[in-house]
């Protein structure tokens, strides 16, 4: 209990920290298809679309100008390979779609295939009844189940069944400015205290070491939950990521003791500051480092294509008991709709989306990896740019595991913290 009590004290003093920063078996497909409900969202009855033509309605969160071209181009490959069925696509932005989702799922026009972020936000749904099982379709599809690297799909996998599939796959990294870096004689830092000592040598030249932000209450946990993956015994932290442990490993008040060293030479603004800006202020060059996702490759290039930068993981805790060669990161991907009228169609798009196929496109347009293995290997062959493309296949190939994204740790250890009050 005193534990307990200490890491309870240890997130009060970090949200005071952050604010002071102003912060079974699965039945078959075709089982699966006649359990369906009435059609629902988007999708019409075969038929109504014209000449017994499909009609798919698909929702995504992917917004800005080069994310919606680049889902309309594969939108329309799937529509040329899959004669007969037609999609229809709405988005929403990032910022505006978790609470537009909630409106969406609690109407009767719920989309055939939908966005969904993964871990426990897709279990909530999933748990709610509004997610299609869709194991019997990959299970039965053994192409699809080839696609994959090692816990890709653990996101989407609920009680041992699969709901989703990803569209892409980030890892937590740090972003540096090259220039900067050279200019002040400093490597790479293998071990966070080197990566500590960086900061010491930037800031003294009078440059701010890092920017971050938290406006959004994401980043934070995040990282939080990367310390905890290298200083936190794999088997300890799995049993409290699923309440079965008591979250009284020291490694967490370690990790937020870490957390809080890396903060003070982060951005004052950080709790008032989105994410978006934050990516700004790096590819503009007037700061050293950034706390992100791999994902950002891509903002960077497309926000200022003459900044130089790379990409390295969260650096090795010396002494930790945690994965220091594992990489945190997750899925984002989409799910079929428990009440389609079309479930083959769907999960056949879900299937798509997630294809290695879909990924080569990915990668050379948006700079992102889609978690297939043929994409990992594809650019493992002497493809090595030096912009930061390609980091995150580079990542998997020397990583030794990956682990769930740390916002889960903020909202297990929460549902750890409501089980303890109700107990």
């Amino acid at each position: 209990m005193k534990k307990l009590l200490s890491l309870l004290l240890a997130l009060t003093m970090v949200s005071m920290l952050l604010a002071a920063c102003a912060g079974g078996a699965n039945p078959p497909p075709a089982e699966q298809a006649s359990a369906s409900a009435q059609p629902v969202g988007g999708t019409r009855q075969a038929g109504d679309g014209g000449d017994g033509e499909i009609v798919l309605s698909l929702y995504h969160r992917y917004a800005t100008e080069n994310q919606t071209a680049f889902m309309s181009k594969i939108i329309a490959l799937f529509e040329e390979q899959n004669p007969g069925v037609k999609v229809e696509v709405s988005t929403s932005g990032r910022d505006e779609y978790r609470d537009k989702l909630k409106v969406v799922l609690g109407s009767n026009n719920i989309p055939d295939v939908f966005f969904s972020y993964a871990y426990e936000n897709a279990n909530e749904i999933i748990r709610e009844g509004k997610c299609l099982d869709i194991t019997g379709y990959y299970e039965a599809d053994d192409e699809w189940k080839g696609y994959y690297i090692d816990g890709v799909l653990d996101g989407y996998t609920y009680e041992d069944a699969l709901y989703g599939a990803p569209y892409r796959v980030s890892i937590s990294v740090i972003l540096y400015n090259k220039e900067i870096y050279s200019d002040l004689g400093l490597s790479v830092p293998s071990t966070m205290d080197e990566l500590l000592s960086n900061c010491k040598a930037i800031q003294a030249a009078g440059i701010q070491p890092f920017t971050f932000a938290n406006s959004e209450q994401w980043p934070a946990p995040q990282w939080i939950g990367a310390f905890n993956q290298k200083l936190v015994a794999p088997e300890v932290m799995a049993a409290d990521y699923s309440l079965k442990g008591d979250f009284s490993d020291p490694g967490y008040l370690k990790a937020f003791d870490v957390w809080s060293q890396l903060l003070a030479y982060a951005s004052p603004d950080a709790n008032s500051k989105t994410y978006s800006i934050s990516e700004e202020e790096f590819a503009s060059g007037s700061v050293a480092m950034m706390w992100g996702e791999s994902v950002s490759v891509g903002d960077i290039n497309l926000l200022n294509p003459d900044c130089s930068f790379g990409c390295f993981a969260v650096p090795a805790i010396v002494g930790g008991a945690g994965d220091n060669t594992g990489i945190q990161g997750g899925p984002e991907g989409f799910v079929v709709s428990s009440g389609t009228a079309h479930p083959e169609e769907a999960a056949k798009l879900v299937k798509f989306l997630s294809s290695p196929e879909v990924g080569k496109l990915m990668m050379a347009d948006l700079q992102w990896f889609n978690g297939c293995a043929d994409v990992v290997n594809a650019s493992a062959e002497g493809l090595t740019p030096d912009r930061g493309g390609l980091y995150l296949p580079q990542q998997f190939h020397r990583a030794t595991a990956l682990h769930g994204h740390g916002d889960e740790f903020q909202r297990r250890e929460r549902l750890h913290r409501e089980h303890a009050v109700l107990c």
